[in-house]
């Protein structure tokens, strides 16, 4: 009896063979599947954190290129006011210095400049108030009774220059105004000069 079962037995440890290899082999595959989607996701979480690293250590050396950017302007911004205010400072200390007859000249052209054929009253700074009356005086000569221009026995409210009044309008014309005139106008092109490629910062302005 036990030699009729052999060949039953081997034919079942065969098969039972067959199914284990079988199951093994489906074993290792899947195993080789999870090992292999463990790399991807991990060579992917480790591609996420080197982009992130790498957005923030580039961010940051954005941010400092940007905040060296400002100080520079900066910098620059107020060497260039030092240096207007001492060219300006210069300026008025010439224009102080120089004769009588100069500095006369200037203010009345300042006031032949004023389209007023009405006239008008001058108010004088304190420290022109002479020199005002002077020219105003010699400016009448040449207008009719009625059109003059009358100096005010007040003080503008700065020494050197006046104020200029009519009906119609009223004009200042101050020494110091006059010469921020001409720093505001030499700003664009000294800023140009000394910027370039640093327009883009926003201007802190002059002060």
């Amino acid at each position: 009896m036990t030699g009729a079962l052999d060949p039953v037995r081997a034919a079942v440890l065969a098969e039972a063979e067959a199914e284990a290899a079988r199951i093994a082999a489906e074993a290792r595959a899947q195993l080789d599947r999870l090992l292999a989607e463990g790399r991807r996701e991990d060579e992917e979480r480790a591609r996420v954190r080197l982009e992130e690293e790498r957005a923030a250590i580039e961010g940051e050396a954005m941010r400092e290129v940007a905040r060296a950017r400002r100080e520079a302007r900066m910098a620059l911004l107020a060497a260039r006011n030092r240096v207007l205010d001492e060219v300006m400072k210069g300026a008025r200390e010439e224009l102080l210095r120089t004769s009588p007859e100069r500095y006369g000249a200037m203010l009345r052209r300042w006031i032949e400049g004023i389209d007023a054929p009405e006239g008008g009253e001058i108010v004088p700074g304190a420290e022109d108030a002479e020199v005002v009356a002077e020219i105003a005086g010699d400016l009448n000569r040449e207008r009719p009774a009625g059109r003059r221009l009358s100096v005010s026995a007040e003080r503008a409210p700065f020494e050197r220059g006046f104020l200029f009044r009519t009906a119609r309008f009223g004009v200042e014309r101050s020494l110091d105004g006059w010469l921020e005139e001409r720093k505001r106008e030499r700003i664009p092109a000294l800023d140009r000069e000394l910027f370039g490629d640093l327009s883009d910062v926003s201007d802190a302005g002059p002060r």
